[in-house]
C-alpha cells in the first residue's frame, strides 16, 4: 500500500512538471540564438529569432532594423518557416563594440483581429573577443640611450667652435658688407584658385590608382581615405577636422547638413577607417574597393551642397588677385616717374 502511494505521488509530480513546462512554452513562444558566442570588432554574425506556433495568430511582427543601434550595424534580414512550422527570422548584423554587451528591448507581436499580444524576447549576451595579442599589450619600452662620458668633451668643443665661427661671421658681415645689386623684378606668379571639391576628387583618383596598382598598404589606404574627408571639411567649413575625433567631426557635419542619412553614410566610412587604424581590423580587398565608391558618393554630394560656399571663396580670391595686380601696377608707375 505504501509503495502504491509513493508511485502515485511520484507520477503526480512528473505530470505537474510536464504541464508547467508546456504552459511556460506556450506562454513564451519566442526563442533567440546566434551563430557565434563571441565576436571581434567589425565581425558579421547572424541573430536567429523563432516564433513557435504562429498559427494561433493572424499575423506575426518580428524585430527589424529599427530595433538595433550602436554597437550593432544592421545589414539585412531574412524571414521564413522552419521545418517544424515555426516563424523564423535571421538578422545579419555587424558588431562594432569593444566590450561585452547585451542585446535588449526586443519583442515580437502576435496580431489576431483587433487584439495584439506583445511577447518580450529574452536579453541575449554578446561577448567581446579582442584581436590584440598579449605580446602587443605587454611589449616593454625600449631603454633610454645614454651618452658615454668619453664623448662629452668633444660635443662641448664642437659647440664652442660653432659659437666662435658664428661670432666671426657676424663681425665679417658688419665690417665687410656685400655690395647690394638691384634685383630684377620678377613677374607676379599667382597660383590658380584652389578648389577643395576638385582636390577631393583628385585625391580619390590617386587613391584608386594606387589601390589598383597595389602600391598602398591597407592601413595607409584607410588613413588616406579618412584624411580626404577631414581635409575637405577643414578647408571648406573651417573646423579642425584633422585634429578632431570621429564623434566631433560627425557632430559638426550634422549641424552643417540637414540630411541624417548623409551624416550616417559619412559615419560608416570614418568608423571603418578607425577600425583599421585602432582595432587592427583587416578588411577584404573588395571592401576597400567599396570605400572608393563611397568616397565618390560623398564627393558628389558635398560639392552639390557646398557649391555656394566654394563659389564665394573663389570670388573672394579673384578680388584679392585684382588688388595685388593693381598695387603692382601702381608701384611700377611710381618707379618710372
Amino acid at each position: 500500500m505504501k509503495l502504491l502511494l509513493k508511485l502515485i505521488s511520484f507520477s503526480s509530480v512528473i505530470i505537474l512538471i510536464f504541464f508547467v513546462s508546456v504552459s511556460a512554452a506556450l506562454s513564451q513562444p519566442v526563442r533567440i540564438s546566434s551563430d557565434s558566442d563571441s565576436l571581434k570588432a567589425g565581425q558579421l554574425f547572424n541573430l536567429h529569432i523563432i516564433f513557435d506556433n504562429p498559427d494561433r495568430f493572424d499575423r506575426i511582427m518580428m524585430p527589424d532594423s529599427t530595433f538595433f543601434s550602436e554597437p550593432f550595424e544592421f545589414r539585412n534580414r531574412t524571414r521564413g518557416l522552419t521545418p517544424a512550422g515555426s516563424d523564423s527570422v535571421s538578422i545579419r548584423l555587424q558588431f562594432f563594440g569593444n566590450e561585452d554587451t547585451l542585446i535588449t528591448d526586443l519583442y515580437a507581436l502576435g496580431i489576431s483581429g483587433a487584439d495584439t499580444t506583445l511577447f518580450e524576447i529574452a536579453e541575449y549576451p554578446i561577448y567581446f573577443r579582442s584581436i590584440l595579442d598579449e605580446d602587443d599589450v605587454k611589449r616593454p619600452l625600449k631603454p633610454i640611450f645614454e651618452f658615454t662620458r668619453s664623448i662629452l668633451p668633444y660635443i662641448l668643443g664642437f659647440l664652442l667652435l660653432m659659437a666662435i665661427l658664428l661670432v666671426a661671421y657676424y663681425y665679417y658681415k658688419k665690417y665687410f658688407p656685400d655690395e647690394e645689386e638691384p634685383e630684377p623684378k620678377e613677374p607676379i606668379k599667382i597660383p590658380p584658385f584652389y578648389h577643395p571639391g576638385h582636390a577631393l576628387t583628385a585625391g580619390i583618383d590617386r587613391l584608386e590608382q594606387d589601390l589598383h596598382n597595389k602600391d598602398v598598404e591597407v592601413e595607409e589606404f584607410y588613413i588616406r581615405s579618412g584624411d580626404l574627408i577631414r581635409t575637405y571639411y577643414e578647408e571648406v567649413h573651417g573646423f579642425p577636422a584633422l585634429e578632431q575625433t570621429t564623434r566631433e567631426v560627425l557632430q559638426e557635419i550634422s549641424v552643417i547638413y540637414s540630411s541624417v542619412k548623409f551624416t550616417q553614410f559619412v559615419r560608416g566610412i570614418l568608423q571603418e577607417c578607425d577600425l583599421v587604424k585602432f582595432a587592427k581590423f583587416t578588411p577584404e580587398f573588395d571592401q576597400m574597393g567599396e570605400v572608393i565608391v563611397k568616397l565618390r558618393t560623398v564627393a558628389d554630394e558635398v560639392q552639390r551642397q557646398d557649391d555656394h560656399i566654394i563659389m564665394a571663396k573663389k570670388a573672394k580670391y579673384n578680388k584679392k588677385v585684382l588688388e595685388i595686380m593693381r598695387e603692382r601696377e601702381e608701384a611700377d608707375d611710381l618707379g618710372k616717374s
